[in-house]
C-alpha cells in the first residue's frame, strides 16, 4: 500500500468516526446489514469504492478546470477578434 492509500483510508475512518449520528437510520441498517451479510470483506470493498469515486472526483475536477481554462482562452481570443475587427472597420 502506498502512503497516499493509506493516508487516504485513515481520512475515510476519521470522517466516519467523527460523524454525527444524528443522521443514523435504523431501517437504512438493517437493509445494509441484511444485504451484505453474506459478504465478509463489505467494508474493504465498500473502502474501495470510496477511494475510486474520490480518484474519480478528482480527476474530473481537474478536466474541468482544464475545460475552463481552454474557454477562457477561447473567449480571450473571440474578444481580441471582435477588437480587431472593429479597428479594422474604423481606419
Amino acid at each position: 500500500m502506498k502512503p497516499d492509500q493509506a493516508r487516504a483510508i485513515i481520512a475515510i475512518a476519521d470522517k466516519i468516526r467523527h460523524q454525527s449520528s444524528a443522521d443514523f437510520n435504523p431501517q437504512s441498517a438493517q437493509l445494509i446489514q441484511h444485504l451484505f451479510s453474506h459478504k465478509s470483506d463489505v467494508i474493504y470493498q465498500l473502502v474501495q469504492l470510496s477511494l475510486q469515486q474520490q480518484q474519480d472526483l478528482l480527476d474530473i475536477k481537474s478536466v474541468n478546470n482544464e475545460l475552463q481554462r481552454q474557454l477562457q482562452q477561447f473567449e480571450d481570443v473571440k474578444q481580441e477578434r471582435v477588437w480587431f475587427r472593429w479597428l479594422e472597420k474604423s481606419s
